[in-house]
């Protein structure tokens, strides 16, 4: 851009910054507690059509009247205000979208108390950013990952090249937010520089970019479908990749993570495979082996045990010897049960079990 087009931009935005503190002035007094700059004029982005982005913090409800949506020579401006609320939400990271909160310039802070506040929440993120990779931080990598899926749904069942396409747009940003996440960074520029800023990222799918483009300017909801499957998989592998690297780092359960894990199992599924057995109800039975399955699942994330394959019992042309085979893998899991020197909690009638689970132990009248 040419250097007086620049600088006669910058006027521009220097008059604006200056119209949004007399009017705080006027209108809402001790209201207004900081006005930041962010977006294209903050990471030198600038083009002819680049308006300005303001964070202007407020105290009280009294600063709304400070925004104020507007054209100037046919460039839109958009001055909404934020509250300490939201940054604190921001803080939190749960989105990678929070360039406005970390790289934001101050431009006015009357009170060195708000700058302080600020540049607290800035470190609070760079705390969660910057400490070893934990299974907090998988859990808010998928959380984009799991709206990106129900994006892709809506994409296969779309009717129209219009759904197809808003369906598609959904998934992507939620696939780059899921993406980001999981290297724990953010985006620190606009939307034509994501491709850039993931690509930095060292945990990133195989051939995310050119498969992202082939998406967004595909013609046909059928190749929307095609790509948008590739790009669901690179992610998955990009994920389990990570997830991988977490396994190798699981701790060994102890007794009491295991106490009455089995037991649960038995009791929530067991019976239920064996009457959907009985009544040749294979719905119920693909039921509780899905529901079991996330169990499953669930203790092999947490602790160093093998994921077992409850799903992978479904016959729905055998029943029998589906509740069979879930029969086996509980002789496996009790296996888990030995390991840690833990026996099933097992009785042979209603009497065996009142008299132990009535049985007071001395502990409890505080002898030894």
């Amino acid at each position: 851009m040419e250097r007086d087009k620049l600088e006669s931009m910058r006027q521009r935005n220097r008059r604006l910054i200056d119209a949004v503190i007399e009017k705080a002035g006027r209108v809402c007094p001790g209201s207004l507690a900081m006005i930041c700059v962010y977006g294209s004029f903050c990471t030198g982005d600038v083009t002819a059509h680049s308006d300005l982005d303001l964070l202007i913090l407020i105290r009280d409800e009294r600063g709304r009247a400070l925004s104020s949506g507007f054209l100037i020579d046919g460039i839109g401006f958009d001055f909404y205000c934020t509250t300490w609320e939201s940054l604190e939400a921001e803080a939190a990271y749960t989105s990678p979208h929070i360039a406005k909160l970390m790289d934001s310039e101050i431009v006015f802070c009357p009170e060195e108390a708000d700058r302080t506040r600020l540049e607290a929440l800035r470190q609070r993120v760079r705390e969660i950013c910057g400490a070893s990779f934990a299974a907090d931080d998988l859990t808010r990598a998928e959380q984009p990952l799991f709206s990106a899926e129900r994006a892709f749904a809506r994409l296969l069942c779309a009717a129209n090249i219009r759904d197809s396409r808003a369906a598609a747009c959904e998934m992507l940003c939620e696939l780059e937010s899921a993406v980001c996440l999981l290297n724990k960074s953010y985006f620190r520029c606009g939307v034509k520089r994501v491709f850039e800023e993931l690509g930095r990222l060292p945990e990133t799918p195989e051939n995310f970019e050119p498969l992202a483009r082939r998406l967004a300017a595909a013609a046909s909801p059928e190749e929307m479908r095609e790509t948008a499957h590739c790009l669901m998989r690179a992610v998955y592998g990009c994920f389990d990749r990570v997830r991988g690297r977490m396994a190798a780092r699981r701790e060994t359960p102890t007794p009491e993570d295991l106490r009455g894990t089995l037991e649960e199992v038995v009791s929530n599924w067991r019976g239920k495979l064996i009457e959907a057995a009985v009544h040749g109800d294979a719905h119920a039975a693909l039921m509780a082996l899905g529901s079991a399955q996330i169990f499953f699942d669930e203790a092999a994330g947490a602790f160093d045990m093998p994921r077992y394959d409850a799903v992978s019992c479904f016959d729905p042309a055998d029943l029998r010897g589906t509740a069979e085979r879930f029969d086996a893998i509980l002789r496996q899991y009790a296996a888990q049960y030995a390991r840690v020197g833990l026996v099933v909690s097992t009785f042979p009638d209603t009497d065996a079990f009142l008299d132990d689970y009535l049985r007071v132990p001395a502990k409890a009248f505080g002898t030894a």
